[in-house]
């Protein structure tokens, strides 16, 4: 689990296209936690910013494989009601020290 205190730890907002983006990169990877494709998330996430927090970590051969992040999106058909769903962004250096902190600059609650 990744906590309040640990530096991979973000509660950000991501626009759309960035949750397409990270969709393509764990269909390339064949991730198991990601929608079945785009046309799925399309057909299930509205097109507006969703929040996206970060929740562990899998390591494998003592690098980071994957990291988990929950996602809290507006679905297309409710009215009222949202969903949360999980995801894993691609775990590589230039991603962690460039594109994650780039879509979630800040940590918050430190």
């Amino acid at each position: 689990m990744i906590n309040s205190t640990d530096p991979d730890f973000r509660v950000c907002q991501i626009s759309f296209d960035t949750l397409l983006e990270i969709q393509s990169e764990a269909e390339d990877r064949g991730l198991a936690t990601r929608w079945t494709s785009v046309d799925a998330l399309r057909g299930q996430v509205k097109e507006e910013v969703v929040v996206l927090e970060s929740l562990m970590r899998e390591i494998q051969g003592g690098s980071v494989r994957a990291y988990r992040c929950l996602l809290l999106f507006s679905k297309v058909d409710g009215r009222d009601a949202g969903g949360v769903a999980t995801i894993d962004p691609e775990p590589n250096e230039s991603y962690r020290v460039s594109r994650w902190q780039t879509r979630c600059p800040v940590a918050v609650g430190r």
